[in-house]
Order: structure tokens, then sequence, then C-alpha cells
């Protein structure tokens, strides 16, 4: 007689944690391909984080950026980063974000983009230990990040040394020049990546330092406002879905130690909504004068006619936000950037608050730019620079029987060859929410809803 072993399973719980850590991931995380990782996503990413920082802290951004080829340094004028949140981003088992719930226009608000930076040298090394330094608030981080297979987790080693430096920020990322090709990198591209974030922040003063060549690139308009990351966002912002998404982070927050609070303090959070008697309002509107925020679930579940009740009150109490306030790049300021004067240039903004309550903004310059000058198309969405063309999914009507597909087809056209002709098209986007179609928020859709 023949007898068989039979295998019994084993069953296994795998970390997630290590998803940052391949090559695929991080392509779907950042949204880009590996090409453009180094230094593109990398010095994206860093001078976002840069100009939100000061921003929030109210000081005009001032920006310095040196590339050496194996190694990217961002360094700002901000409030510095607190130790404690570096902490947090090193937990790859966890997304850190004030901007996660909030719908609010914003350069970003996954809460993945430093823990994409500190993967990209070690997936770019094909595996060796990549090196980031952070240095804020008189302390050196040097924190070397790479992966135990065996365990199926990243391996963080975080060193921390006294300095000095006090004040902003500094982010150093070190690559394996040999392995990823960091030598091959194109200096050109950081540049115009550079001259993009000055096209689009008025504010903002850029240093960019490139193998010891150095430029400098001075604001606009050094007090130039836009809608800031610590502005309140507006209930017409939201549908009872986001607002819920909301909700529920505050409720976790406080089952991790948060203070509790009321229904009323969660409502004067909002704009236009601060005063005690709009709160007393809202709250007596929504039959909700006394309850705390943790009363809007029970048993892991939203009471929905509540919550709906909740936003009802809260957009009828406040006053939709007018898009100009979003912020206004305006003409002076492409006039300079382009370096256009008179007939060479055409400007257009558009300001509408569209189906869904947002506001937005699309301001387009169009200009006949100097030897050395900006050419071609450039586009920011919410005061940040996309990689590529995030307008090419888009179907544009010519009349009423004809519609092309993409930016760079209409532009044909209109008999404009991006490549010969001595032009730049800037495009600028504001807008609380946009339809992403990827998660590196690198391309839009402007029709439809994002619901």
């Amino acid at each position: 007689m023949t007898t068989t072993t039979k295998l019994v399973r084993q069953t296994f719980t795998v970390s997630r944690e290590l998803e940052y850590f391949s090559e695929a991931e991080l392509t779907t995380q950042t949204g880009y391909g590996r090409e453009a990782w180094w230094p593109g996503v990398v010095a994206k990413e860093l001078i976002d984080n840069s100009l939100d920082a000061c921003e929030q802290a109210g000081t005009p951004p001032r920006i310095e950026v040196d590339f050496q080829g194996d190694s990217l340094t961002v360094a700002d004028n901000g409030p510095g980063l607190q130790p404690k949140m570096l902490e947090r981003i090193l937990d790859f088992g966890s997304r850190t974000s004030d901007k996660t719930a909030y719908v609010s226009p914003t350069r970003g608000a996954q809460g993945n983009a430093f823990k994409t930076v500190l993967a990209i040298p070690y997936v770019l090394g094909g595996g060796k230990a990549g090196q980031v330094e952070v240095e804020c608030g008189g302390i050196r981080h040097t924190i070397e990040v790479s992966t135990n297979h065996v365990l199926q987790r990243p391996q963080v080693d975080h060193r921390q040394e006294s300095i000095v430096r006090n004040g902003g920020t500094l982010v150093r990322v070190t690559v394996d020049a040999a392995s990823s090709k960091a030598a091959e990198a194109d200096p050109g591209f950081l540049q115009n990546l550079v001259r993009d974030f000055c096209l689009f922040n008025p504010h903002a003063t850029f240093d960019l330092l490139i193998h010891g060549e150095r430029t400098a690139v001075e604001a606009t308009t050094p007090d130039w406002r836009k809608w800031l990351p610590t502005d309140p966002t507006s209930a017409h912002w939201y549908n009872q879905e986001r607002l819920e998404t909301l909700i529920g982070c505050c409720i976790a927050g406080e089952r991790d130690g948060a203070r509790v609070r009321s229904v009323r303090e969660f409502v004067s959070e909002f704009r236009g909504l601060s005063s005690t008697g709009k709160q007393k309002q809202v709250s007596e509107k929504a039959g909700l004068q006394r309850a705390c925020l943790h009363d809007l679930a029970s048993n892991g579940h939203f009471d929905h006619k509540t919550v709906a009740g909740l936003l009802a009150a809260m957009r009828e109490l406040s006053v939709p936000v007018k898009p100009e306030i979003l912020g206004v790049l305006g003409k002076e300021h492409f006039a300079q950037r382009l370096q256009a004067e008179g007939e060479t240039l055409r400007y257009t903004c558009k300001k509408a608050i569209d189906q869904r309550g947002l506001p937005y903004l699309i301001e387009c310059a169009f200009a006949v730019t100097p030897e050395g000058g900006l050419r071609g198309v450039h586009a920011g969405m919410n005061w940040s620079v996309p990689l590529g063309n995030p307008l090419q999914s888009d179907t544009f009507r010519i009349d009423d029987e004809h519609v092309v597909a993409g930016l760079t087809a209409l532009l044909a056209n209109q008999r404009i060859n991006l490549h010969y002709d001595p032009v730049c098209l800037a495009i600028h986007l504001a807008c609380p929410r946009f339809r992403y179609l990827d998660r590196g928020k690198g391309s839009i859709s402007l029709g439809g809803d994002d619901e």
C-alpha cells in the first residue's frame, strides 16, 4: 500500500511594510517610473514639503536646492521638522499627514511622500542601505533604511547627534552612484523643475546649486497670499462621506489619547463657523446641542442621517468661498517669469464654482519667450509641479463637430509646435479637490467627479 504525506498548510501573516521597497510599489506610490525618481520625484516631494512648512509658519519661503549627482539637499527657512513627527514618519506601517482627511487646496495629502523618499535610495541601489540625513532643531538625524527579508520588514537605523543648525529643515538624500547610475542623471531636469516651482509660487525664493554652479531666483511677490494649510476648510467642500472620514479620524485620535471634542468645537474649525453664535445655531439645527463628536458613531458605524443633518446645517450657516481667495498668481507675475511684455503675452483667468460646490481657478499665460526662456507647456496644480503633463487624458472641443485628445493635440490643431516655436504655455489650476487619475497626483481629469 502506498502512503502519501498530506501537507498541512501553515497560515502566515506577512507585513505590508515592505511594499515601499519594491520598484512596482514605488511606481504606484509615486505615480512615476524608476527613471523619474532621481532626482525628479525626490526633489519634488522635498520642495513641496519645504514650501508647506514655510507657509504654515507664515514665512516667505526661501528654498535651497543642492544637487551633486549622487546627493540631493533641500533646505528651507521654515519652523523645522519636529522629532516626534520624524519618528512617526519612520513607521512604515502607517501614514502620517495633517492633510489626509481634510478637503482643501494643498500640494499633497496622502502621507506617503517622505516614506517614498526614504525608500527610493534603497531600491535604486539594488538593495544597498540608503542614507537620508535630516537636520532640524539642533539635531542631525542620520537614517539608513534597508530591509529584513526574513521578517519581511524595513530595517531602520536612526542615529542622532547635536549640531549648530537650529532654524529650518535640511534634508540630504544620498544614492549609490554605481548601482543607481546617479552620475547619468540630467541636472537640466532639476533646473527646469525649480523654474516651474518659481513659476507657480510668486512668494518663494530659490537658490539652486548644481555641481557648483549657482542660480538664484528671487520671489516676484514676497507678500503674495494664497490659501494656506492652516486656513480653516469650508463645509461646502465636503460631501457626507468625506465629512465622516474627517470625523472618524478625530474619533480615532481620541482613542489614541487626543482630547475629547464636542460637536460645537469641531464645527468651530470650519470657515465662517468660528463664532459661538454660529456654533450654537449649527448644533441646534442638527439636534446635537450637547453632543460630543464620538456620539456620531456607535459600534464602528456612523449615524448617517445625523451626519447628513450636521453637514446641511454647516453649509446653510456658512458662505461659500470665493474662487479668488484660493490665490491668483496674476498677469504681472507670469510676465516677469516668462520675460514677456506687451503683445508677446496673453493671459486669462477663469474663476468659478463647480457643480460640487468647489471653487476653482484656471490661469493661462501664453507668451513668445526669449532665447533661454521657458518653452513648451508648463502646468501646475495647487502650487505644485507634476513631473509630466497632467492634462493629456482630457479631450478638448475645437468646434461643434471636432474634439482632440490631450493638450498637445489641441495646440497642434492651432498650428503651435512646442518643439520648434519660441513659445510657452503656462497653466495653473487651483481647487480644493481634483479628480486625480493616479496615486502620485501627476494626472487629473477636468471632467466628471472624484467621488
